[in-house]
């Protein structure tokens, strides 16, 4: 159970002034208030569901920390504002605010970290355009000479123990023989506000873009830092990180407690520069440690000025928020979370190497165009990935994934040169020979920085130069398409204008055409940009269309951090088969909407029935109306079969309803699941169409259909009309990969086309109940699959055993496959009823669960 699905907690809040008419004070007391419900709400819950909130429990004292410690009295106020605010968003608003101020302002301070979590929570950070304007202020820092300078202030002691610097000990002093207790250790420097926050010294940094992708990760921060704290990036941009205000001198032992929050600086009223020194817990506090006071002083405060007193503050505040209540204890947990949260960050070197295969890539097709794109789809905006794209716009050919693969993981620059030139020689790839790379990205933080680390491979690369162009924020299928048109322009293949407003013009004047043949009615649509980049696709798609469809675009927010598939998009209906929170007020029954994914390349249809049941319409029901669609246009052509075939192409995810609609009308072949299976089965035929469940899938047409279309001899008009029909939807389809806003347009043609309306769509046929469970195994490896991964031909026997299960059931359905990239094994069931599609499911997961050796003591209850 994650905290997003608890049960709701009472609130105080209907009960309060609104927090615009309240005094500082009263707001105090108000949050105050909510903090106390919130904290019995966490009381309340059985052990089962604080197990899942192990860490979390402590938020409301966590958030209390961050009220009472505030450096600043406005600051007490405003985290006042911000606490209250969020309870109206309910339990998991609270809980993610204490995560984000954890991970984006102590957790930074505490192990100077280079994680950071997002909050959807809109008045807690500022707008993107002031996060940027924060990014642009800060320059890369190196550590220079400081050291040398704050000792020199501090006159080679240690700060806070008043410990000499071993390398400067005055060894013929009167103090040493006074004092033979007086000790000398090796000092360091220690930074207040994190050197790490502008430590991007590794690499060279040539414009603003690229400044703001290094310090993107640290925006959070700057923005908490400068209402919370007082401090203004501008303070500690490059070299000013090492200015003397931001530096001590202290020897190892202090320098790791006031790292790590184990002992702070409190400021004595009444005396500048006078300090309390305190210790989370009273064991810190060693022999080193006797002075409970320190004073410092300095020869010259305008040469050499003392520590920052607003630095100090904000670093107590920290350090007192994460040991107050017992908030302490959990912090290596947190810690342990927050490493595991790094996602994209990991992803750095592997763009080194992806940047690297491309030009290969490149170089071995003769300099023609390679696409990279930046992107993770429909997965959670901390995560990212990559996607390379072959000169026709197609996924890269499957062998050489091997050699990303191989290069990613090679473990030193020596070890990635050697499988750099044991690729290159296998693969006969002459590295004097050009390269040419486009990439693009969409909307997550993230994405800059992955592209630099990629343009450092792609300047890596052996042999000749590689030539390289940013196409800036695209959704996926737009990078796919110019791909293809920069390849095939000027060829008798010509795609279209390689830019991405040829795309728009190119699938928008085929639209008009094809919507104009019947009529030129309009309609409107709900679009959900899933706060991702195809919120541009769709605003651009609702200018050229204006008059012919309403497009009404719905969470588009793209430059808010923390949204990006969150609680919507087409992965979301397709999981939890609801409609989007955000979509539900304006959703109307018989109305139909749709929803993408983070990069555009999935499309998930829906509508509210005349009860206003949810029903959805997924990429089987897409395939299922399109293919259709052309069966019925191929036949109304005249064009005989033997000249052109349209095929469906499947995985066994696929609902059977569907299949059996389908093989009734063309062929439908069963494939492995992947999209690279899909889109090569779907090549074999004349017009070959394919979508999985998910919602990704598009159309293809062979270069012999278009031959036919085009030389084709009508003899009627409607026979002329069928063939204008198809030539125009090989426009209107972007035939290189699966695209939201494409297949969008293409169903929207269709039922007008046919006069349908989601129910009439929806009635195409019913699908059967299914189930799909998860079983975890300690070898996925042993179980081997055959025919599309239907049939199981290892371990032995389990099939035979499935087979006969299968046959109790009406319409029983089921299949075993493991996962690609965990010890686990998926079980997917379907038949007659809901009941027998579960009992099926979860009777053959027991199965599985049994063969695999699992243990018989935690064996999931609901495993028959």
């Amino acid at each position: 159970m994650s905290f997003y699905t608890l049960k709701p907690f009472p609130t105080v809040l209907s009960s309060l002034s609104k927090s615009e008419n309240l005094s500082p004070e009263s707001k105090i007391l108000q949050a105050i208030a909510v903090l106390e419900v919130f904290k019995a709400y966490l009381d309340s819950l059985s052990e089962k569901e604080k197990e899942a909130l192990p860490i979390w429990s402590v938020a409301p004292q966590f958030l209390y920390g961050l009220m009472d410690y505030a450096p600043l009295e406005s600051a007490r106020t405003r985290m006042a504002e911000i606490i209250v605010e969020a309870a109206q968003h309910g339990n998991a608003e609270l809980l993610n605010l204490a995560r984000y101020f954890y991970h984006n302002l102590v957790g930074i301070f505490k192990s100077q970290s280079d994680a950071r979590i997002n909050s959807t929570f809109p008045s807690l950070i500022s707008s993107r355009q002031d996060l940027e304007q924060i990014a642009r202020s800060l320059t890369p820092g190196k550590q220079s000479n400081v050291k040398v300078k704050a000792r020199k202030r501090d006159q080679n002691r240690c700060l806070i123990t008043g410990i000499y610097d071993v390398t400067t000990f005055p060894f013929d002093s009167e103090e040493i023989e006074s004092n033979p207790q007086c000790d000398a250790f090796p000092t360091e420097v220690a930074h207040i506000m994190p050197f790490s926050l502008v430590d991007f010294s590794k690499t060279q940094y040539t414009n603003d873009d690229t400044a703001i992708a290094k310090n993107d990760r640290y925006l959070p921060f700057w923005d908490i830092a400068r209402w919370f704290g007082g401090i203004e990036s501008t303070e500690l941009s490059g070299q000013n990180i090492n200015r003397l205000e931001n530096v001590m001198t202290l020897i190892s032992p202090a320098h790791n407690y006031f790292d790590n929050l184990m002992l702070w600086l409190d400021a004595v009223p009444g005396t500048d520069n006078c300090y309390r020194v305190q210790f989370a817990k009273p064991h810190y506090k060693t022999r080193s440690f006797s002075n409970d006071i320190v004073q410092f002083t300095t020869s010259d405060p305008n040469i050499m000025p003392l520590p920052s007193p607003a630095y100090l503050r904000l670093h107590a505040a920290c350090a007192k928020i994460a040991h107050v209540s017992g908030v302490g204890e959990l912090m290596n947990k947190l810690d342990e979370e927050l490493a595991e949260r790094r996602g994209a960050d990991k992803l750095d070197p592997v763009m080194f190497t992806v940047g690297i295969v491309a030009a290969l890539r490149s170089k071995k097709l003769d300099g023609r165009i390679i696409g990279v794109m930046v992107t993770a789809s429909h997965n959670p905006e901390e995560d990212n990935g990559v996607k390379l794209v072959d000169p026709r716009g197609e996924m890269l050919e499957q062998s050489w994934e091997g050699y990303a693969t191989t290069l990613a993981n090679a473990s030193s620059p020596e070890d990635l040169n050697a499988r750099i030139e044991e690729m290159v020689s296998a693969l006969h790839i002459d590295v004097t020979k050009p390269a040419n790379v486009i990439y693009a990205r969409d909307t997550r933080p993230s994405g800059p920085e992955l592209v630099a680390s990629l343009v450092d491979g792609l300047k890596a690369s052996p042999g000749a130069p590689t030539s390289y162009t940013d196409e800036g924020l695209l959704t996926t299928p737009i990078l796919h398409y110019l791909v293809r048109c920069k390849n095939t322009q000027g060829t008798a293949e010509e795609y279209g204008v390689p830019t991405p407003e040829g795309y728009y013009e190119k699938l928008s004047a085929a639209f008009i055409k094809l919507i104009k043949s019947v009529g030129g009615v309009s309609s409107e649509i709900l679009v959900d940009c899933a706060n991702g980049v195809g919120f541009f696709a769709t605003e651009n798609f609702a200018k050229h269309l204006d008059g012919y469809i309403k497009l009404v675009p719905i969470n588009t927010s793209v430059d808010k951090l923390g949204v990006l598939n969150k609680g919507c998009g087409a992965d979301f209906v397709k999981t939890q088969q609801r409609v989007p929170p955000s979509m539900a007020p304006h959703l109307q029954p018989n109305q139909r909407a749709c929803s993408l994914d983070g990069d555009a390349d999935r499309l998930m249809y829906y509508y509210l029935d005349n009860d206003g049941l949810f029903r959805m319409l997924d990429g089987d029901k897409i395939a299922a109306l399109v293919a259709g669609f052309l069966g019925d246009l191929v036949q109304a052509a005249g064009i005989p079969k033997e000249r052109m075939n349209v095929g469906v192409v499947q995985t066994a995810y696929a609902n059977g309803a569907s299949t059996n609609y389908l093989t009734q009308r063309v062929p439908v072949q069963c494939v492995p699941t992947g999209v690279k299976h899909l889109h090569h089965a779907a090549e074999h035929y004349s017009i070959g169409v394919y979508f999985e469940a998910n919602g990704h899938g598009t159309v293809l047409f062979s270069s012999n259909a278009l031959k036919t279309l085009k030389s084709y001899e009508a003899n009627t008009a409607a026979q002329r009309t069928a063939v204008n029909t198809l030539l125009a939807l090989t426009d209107l389809i972007n035939q290189t990969v699966g695209d939201a806003l494409s297949d969008m347009l293409l169903v929207e043609v269709v039922l007008a086309h046919k006069g349908y309306g989601g129910a009439e769509w929806d009635s195409l046929y019913t699908d059967l109940p299914n189930r799909l469970v998860k079983v975890s195994v300690k070898d996925r490896n042993a179980f081997k699959t055959v025919d599309a991964e239907r049939r199981l031909v290892e371990p032995a026997g389990l099939q035979a055993r499935l087979d006969d299960l299968m046959k109790m059931y009406s319409g029983g359905r089921a299949f075993v496959r493991p996962s690609g990239t965990e010890d686990v094994v998926r079980v997917y069931a379907e038949a007659a009823h809901k009941a027998e599609a579960d009992e099926l499911a979860f009777k053959v997961a027991g199965m599985v669960y049994d063969q695999a050796g699992g243990d018989p003591m935690t064996r999931p209850h609901e495993f028959l």
